[in-house]
């Protein structure tokens, strides 16, 4: 049995940290900010701006999905072709 994804999860969870309430705003911005500037947005953008959402972990519930929801509109926007 292939132990990889859930080597992958932890991983994740040990780099993930949790962004102070008086800091989520300023953070969420700032992300939002550098983002907003990028020319051409890739796949490798996206991506990193999921993990970045998620390591701020603006909400008690819901940010994986939340994420997730914002990572496949991005997707869906800016992303005509994926080659496998």
């Amino acid at each position: 049995m292939n132990h990889l994804p859930e080597i992958i999860i932890n991983y994740y969870k040990i780099l993930k940290r949790n962004t102070t309430l008086n800091n989520i705003k300023k953070e969420i911005n700032e992300l939002l900010k550098e983002y907003n500037k990028l020319k051409k947005i890739t796949i490798s953008y996206i991506i990193d701006f999921y993990y970045q959402f998620e390591c701020i972990h603006a909400f008690n519930d819901v940010n994986g999905r939340g994420g997730r929801m914002i990572m496949f509109k991005e997707c869906l926007k800016n992303i005509k072709k994926i080659s496998f």
